[in-house]
Parts: C-alpha cells; structure tokens; sequence
C-alpha cells in the first residue's frame, strides 16, 4: 500500500478532504472572531493607558507647581511672621521699655531746666 502522489491528489480534490477543510474552518472562523474582540479591548485598553498617562502627566506637573507654590507661600508667611515679631518687640521697646527710661530722662531733663532756669528768674526778679 505505497501512497503515490497521484493518490495524494486524488485523496486532496476528494470529498473527504472538503469535508475536513470545512470543519477545520468552522472551528478556526469563531477562533478568528475572537482574536478579532481580543485586538479591538487591547486597542481600548491601550487608549485608556494613553489617556490615564497623559491625566497623571497634568496631575503630576499641577502637584508639582502646587507644592512649589506652597512652599513660596510657607515663606512668605514665615518673612511675615519674623516682620511681625520684630514690630512687636519694637513696638515694647519703644512704648513699655524705653517710655519709663523716656519719662525719666525728661523728668530729669525738666528738673535740672528748673533748678537752672530759677535762679535766673529770681535774680531778674530782685
């Protein structure tokens, strides 16, 4: 029972063969579709990954200048708050520290003006 390749041939344009051409297409046609429904979700799924980079890419950048901005702010703050601590305690040297010395100064100021000034005025007067 050698196989010729006429036998070959015949057995190819045979009904037999068909038959499992047509079989074999059915189970391959399903496999097709499918593999077609599997490219068009990774092509879905590929596009949502572009889209969803693309929105952490903005959210990175606006963290990133939000957090630069904060800390511009955090400075400023911390100027303002050194600003006011130095007119604060200006303010107690000038008004509650140096007033006393201040009045002192001009009491004594005064005193010593009177003590000069009456002789003066009582001379004049004899």
């Amino acid at each position: 029972m050698a196989c010729t390749v006429a036998d070959i041939r015949k057995l190819w344009k045979s009904d037999f063969i068909k038959d499992v051409r047509r079989e074999i297409s059915v189970i391959i046609e399903p496999l097709r579709a499918e593999l077609l429904g599997l490219s068009k979700r990774m092509d879905e799924i590929e596009t949502s990954c572009k889209f969803l980079s693309s929105k952490y890419d903005t959210l990175l950048s606006t963290t990133q200048d939000l957090k630069k901005h904060n800390h511009s702010i955090d400075q400023r703050v911390m100027v303002l708050h050194r600003n006011k601590i130095i007119q604060e305690t200006r303010y107690l040297r000038t008004c509650c520290v140096s007033t006393p010395l201040n009045n002192m100064a001009a009491e004594t100021q005064l005193k010593f003006k009177e003590s000069q000034s009456f002789p003066t005025t009582i001379r004049n007067s004899w």
